[in-house]
């Protein structure tokens, strides 16, 4: 309960904050849930709602699972499968997106930090219509004994269309994960830009694992 506490402070906290200066402010929530990990293999299950000017815009709902495998200490290879609902002013959207990815990650350094890159490509079905799209994610995380925060997180991505040309990038300056026995609570400012058109708004994400 303190940890759900502490995750509304800072969710009421960064709202204010990002409506000031903001094209567009959004709240995107996220919950992953462990199905089974047997061994290198581990399947779960994500579901993510998504917010824009306040809480009372949904414009949009993600949900499907995910198996993973992991090849070595370092090595993970993934694939996802996602229905989505995109809501706007002229009605919704469905989508189907198929996910493949690969990622790596260092070993934890002396210093605490961890540095990680992940590639993902993208298949999306929009009215009997598939495109597909590249993503390419770096991070580096912190180990930290400070309050209730566990962990700082650093992230920048790129999104690329078929074409390989930037459609957007996102930017992730500053995220940490809270101390839970039971569940991981990450809380995230993301800056989502879109580099076409100029246009720009500010995230506050918050992401559960259990």
């Amino acid at each position: 309960m303190k940890q759900v506490l502490w995750s509304l402070l800072f969710v009421t906290c960064g709202l204010f904050t990002a409506k000031i200066n903001a094209e567009d402010q959004q709240l995107w929530v996220s919950a992953n849930k462990t199905l089974f990990k047997q061994g290198s293999v581990s399947s779960s299950f994500y579901t993510e709602l998504r917010t824009k000017n306040g809480v009372d815009d949904l414009s949009g709902l993600f949900a499907g699972p995910k198996l993973s495998f992991k090849l070595n200490e370092h090595v993970k290879v993934a694939t996802a499968g996602k229905f989505i609902r995109l809501y706007n002013t002229s009605g919704d959207d469905q989508l189907q997106r198929l996910e493949l990815e690969a990622s790596f990650a260092s070993g934890k350094l002396a210093s605490g930090w961890r540095f990680g890159l992940r590639n993902r490509v993208e298949y999306i079905e929009k009215d009997s219509e598939t495109n597909g799209r590249y993503r390419i994610r770096v991070s580096a995380d912190k180990d930290a004994s400070f309050a209730h925060i566990k962990r700082f997180h650093i992230r920048q991505e790129w999104i690329l269309d078929e074409d390989y040309q930037l459609t957007e990038y996102r930017l992730v300056p500053f995220a940490f994960t809270l101390k839970d026995a039971l569940m991981g609570a990450q809380v995230s400012y993301l800056l989502r830009r879109k580099s076409k058109t100029g246009e720009y708004s500010h995230v506050l994400g918050l992401a559960w694992q259990f």
